[in-house]
């Protein structure tokens, strides 16, 4: 009896790891690129005489993330008295920002001290009780120390206990340095992945060359995370679909007749950045912000061609358009 006993807890146990198992697996399987979508500005779509892609006039409103205009009817207050680490500062309105592919605003607010002229900003969270999620001494370049003197380790160090004044640190799994030597600076970046393409919710310090921290960006997006749920990501599958419908949107074009010789054709893509992000229903995507390589072969002629030499102009161009485009590829 107490064989069968054993035997049934045995049996209960394994049922359980199971479904653990496969739930695990559910939950963090393998990223795969769904649909596809091209976005644009209007400006960006016409460029070439005669030819016209299948990228739609203004197709970048469809997507929050990809725009920067903030929202005219949000009006912050002048001024804010902001306490930052222990002391009182009286601030004036500058700017709002609206980052680009994150889903984040917030308000930046000039303080100015009247006996040093000492200038720094904070930024503000737009819409909030007064949350400081950074700030920047506004120091001039020729100021700052010139020479390193402290290791690279030591940079990353003090950067990760200014970070944490903000926000837990060890929620990014990456850390980088670079050492920005026209502006004597160094800007530590934190940030994290999925397979080898970075999410959207980094954050950054900057520091002098001596080690002074002058910048604080602490900007994670822990919902990114959560929604984008894989343990993989082969990135040259996302790649490849995005060039597929590259291809499909900017087809070859070939004119000849007594107006124009038009010979345009696209010659592949030139990828300038991506990253994983949300779209405005809260669904993981990856952005790209991309150039297409368009060769064009153009001759013009009649009324067209004697209105040009007129003016001194080249009635023949050759050349390749690059004109910038988002892809945006929904994560399954």
């Amino acid at each position: 009896m107490m064989k069968k006993i054993l035997l049934g807890i045995v049996a209960i146990l394994l049922i359980g790891a199971n479904l653990i198992a496969c739930s695990f697996d559910k939950s963090l399987n393998a990223a795969v690129p769904g649909k596809v979508e091209l976005c644009a500005n209007s400006s960006d779509v016409m460029g070439l005489a005669g030819y016209n892609s299948n990228v739609d006039a203004d197709s970048i409103k469809k997507f929050n993330v990809l725009d920067v205009q903030v929202d005219v009817l949000y009006i912050p207050p002048e001024t804010k008295t902001l306490i930052f680490k222990g002391k009182t500062y009286e601030t004036s309105f500058l700017i709002s920002k609206n980052l680009f592919m994150r889903n984040y605003s917030y308000d930046v607010y000039m303080y100015k001290n009247p006996e040093t002229d000492e200038m720094m900003e904070f930024h503000v969270v737009s819409g909030t009780n007064d949350e400081i999620v950074g700030y920047r001494y506004n120091v001039s370049v020729s100021q700052l120390t010139k020479t390193a003197s402290k290791s690279e380790d030591e940079l990353i160090q003090i950067a990760t206990a200014a970070l944490s004044e903000f926000t837990n640190a060890n929620y990014y799994k990456n850390v980088s340095i670079q050492s920005w030597t026209n502006y004597n600076v160094w800007k530590v970046e934190f940030y994290n992945t999925i397979g080898d393409i970075r999410v959207a919710d980094s954050s950054y310090v900057e520091l002098t060359m001596d080690g002074e921290v002058i910048a604080v960006e602490a900007l994670p997006e822990p919902a990114i995370l959560k929604a984008a749920r894989y343990s993989k990501l082969d990135r040259a599958q996302f790649d490849a679909a995005l060039e597929t419908q590259m291809e499909q949107a900017y087809p070859d074009y070939l004119r000849d007749d007594a107006e124009m010789f038009s010979d345009i054709k696209y010659d592949g893509t030139n990828i300038q950045s991506c990253c994983i992000t949300l779209d405005n229903n809260g669904n993981p995507i990856v952005v790209y912000y991309a150039t297409p390589k368009l060769k064009y072969d153009i001759l013009y002629r009649g009324d067209a061609a004697q209105v040009l030499q007129e003016k001194s102009i080249d009635v023949h161009e050759t050349g390749v358009y690059e004109p910038p485009v988002y892809g945006v590829i929904y994560i399954e």
